[in-house]
């Protein structure tokens, strides 16, 4: 597996609420129409984008398993490089650890994970 499952993190919520968004638009524009044809195309667009919200949910879900088994820190670490975006050396502040530190244990989790670091 490669680090990058991790990086598709924060891609992934952006999309799904872009999705959402989309969403609520049709079912205004459904709720406003009285033409079949542009209704039924407008129905199957939500499917198509329901289905892809599931599949965008199911990738989430994965990632969030994968690190649900770690300690605190090693889950805040994770949180806070891939999901909320940090740079290293704001993650070091905010777990409390040098930027060495950091690195060591960034890379421990990769490892814990099964997951190939993309640096090699």
């Amino acid at each position: 597996m490669e680090e990058n499952i991790l990086k598709q993190y924060r891609s992934i919520k952006k999309e799904s609420q872009h999705i959402k968004q989309l969403m609520w638009q049709l079912s205004r524009q459904r709720a406003n129409t009285n033409d079949k044809a542009l209704d039924d195309t407008l129905s199957a667009l939500q499917g198509r984008y329901s289905k892809l919200l599931k599949e965008l949910a199911e990738r989430q879900n994965i990632i969030e398993e994968l690190i649900e088994g770690l300690d605190s820190t090693e889950r805040d670490l994770i949180r806070y490089r891939y999901i909320d975006g940090l740079r290293w050396e704001a993650v070091a502040l905010r777990i409390a650890y040098s930027p060495p530190q950091t690195f060591r244990i960034h890379k421990q989790i990769l490892k814990k994970l099964g997951i190939r670091d993309e640096k090699r």
